[in-house]
């Protein structure tokens, strides 16, 4: 599976317009090739598109992210994450959610939010699958442990074993 980042590329911003339409249905191809527009020029949103293979032509799932900053915490916000029906239960969204965790980690969030519609029961299932805890209704989230947290961890394992000898 090919994960890229969706930046000037027309006919892949059509492609991906199909993949929108499966997470809001009643948004019509030009108001999704618009909402995709509107991200690439925000310089805190990417948009990444998942193809079965390289040379594929088909987008077969979409995530578009965007990060935030509130209270000197950073979180991303996943504002649409879907996967093309014929494509569903593949992989494509786990390695998608992976790939959606690591730049998390990279840019340093602490936090992955996202929201859903009420319609993507499947959805919410997959996201508490994957660790995601439901806030209420249809808002998730996940707790990020970055590098340092992991590093802190580590220590604090390693310095208690040192000092608890007897």
């Amino acid at each position: 599976m090919k994960i890229t980042s969706l930046i000037r590329r027309r006919k892949q911003s059509r492609k991906a317009t199909r993949i929108l339409r499966v997470i809001w249905p009643a948004l019509g191809a030009a108001a999704g090739y618009q909402f995709l527009k509107r991200i690439r020029k925000d310089p805190h949103s990417e948009i990444l598109v998942a193809k079965k293979h390289q040379r594929a032509k088909r987008v077969m799932a979409l995530a578009v992210l965007t990060s935030l900053t509130f209270f000197g915490k950073k979180y991303l916000y996943v504002r649409a994450l879907g996967v093309h029906p014929k494509a569903q239960r593949q992989g494509l969204g786990e390695k998608l959610l992976q790939n959606i965790e690591e730049s998390a980690t990279k840019a340093g969030s602490e936090f992955i939010f996202l929201a859903s519609s009420p319609h993507r029961s499947l959805a919410h299932r997959f996201y508490l699958r994957h660790g995601f805890r439901r806030i209420f209704g249809f808002l998730f989230w996940k707790h990020i442990q970055s590098s340092k947290d992991k590093s802190d961890k580590t220590k604090n394992i390693t310095s208690k074993s040192s000092t608890d000898k007897f």
